[in-house]
């Protein structure tokens, strides 16, 4: 219980976090100087992806957990089968999710590195990777995400024009063109993203974690029952 617990938690403010992170520091790049607002945006994008892809992997050790509990309630009934136990994400679709979050990531940094004018050879062969990783996501990649098909066409548009401008990473002096041109695509992927987490209205990855979270709970209900006259005060507390 208290892993599902743990689970819910970790994804409940991920769309804050985009919402907040990244999509508003890419409308304060249209701002000047143009230095300090890249500058501004690429450390609030990397902090946010960077605990976005955190709690990706913390979703998943704790949905681990919550199978394991779930084999222990229901072990008289079902025996203990380990295989059973699966990934809330699995690897392929933590794999995608990844990708676009580097990718994001990636754009805002080189920004920062371009608006500088400084030399940016350094991080032309991680930009280069980046964006070729991100032009060869097709909608089959998307397949996973709990978005619609109109979404999934969004998303591969989005993120080829992203990839494409890490893959070119030109200069300063066309950076405010860049920045004109990618500004949709960056939007189009944190809406996106915040899409596939969930809203209010439109469940996604948040929804069905919690669903898992009431089987949960049923689960351990019904353990309680079956055994709760063989418990001591004590242990019926603690189950309970």
């Amino acid at each position: 219980m208290i892993a599902c617990q743990r689970a819910t938690t970790y994804l409940r403010p991920f769309m804050a976090i985009l919402a907040s992170g990244v999509v508003f520091a890419v409308a304060g790049c249209a701002l000047s100087p143009l230095a300090t607002r890249t500058a501004a945006f690429s450390t609030a994008a990397n902090a946010t992806i960077s605990q976005t892809t955190n709690a990706y992997q913390l979703v998943n050790q704790a949905y681990a957990e919550a199978q394991m509990a779930i084999l222990v309630y229901t072990y008289d009934r079902t025996g203990f089968e380990a295989t059973t136990i699966k990934p809330f994400l699995p690897d392929e679709d933590l794999e995608v999710r990844n990708t676009v979050l580097n990718g994001l990531q990636q754009y805002a940094t080189l920004l920062a590195e371009v608006s500088g004018n400084q030399p940016i050879a350094d991080m032309e062969a991680q930009a280069t990777a980046a964006g070729s990783s991100l032009v060869k996501l097709q909608q089959a990649n998307f397949k996973s995400f709990k978005i619609s098909d109109t979404e999934q066409n969004l998303a591969v548009t989005a993120v080829a024009a992203i990839g494409g401008a890490l893959i070119e990473h030109q200069r300063a002096r066309a950076l405010p063109a860049i920045l004109e041109k990618m500004n949709k695509p960056v939007q189009d992927i944190c809406a996106i993203l915040q899409s596939d987490i969930g809203t209010v209205g439109k469940p996604g990855l948040a929804s069905a974690l919690h669903r898992d979270y009431d089987d949960q709970i049923a689960a351990q209900q019904k353990f309680i029952q079956d055994n709760s006259k063989t418990m001591s005060a004590d242990q019926r507390r603690t189950e309970i």
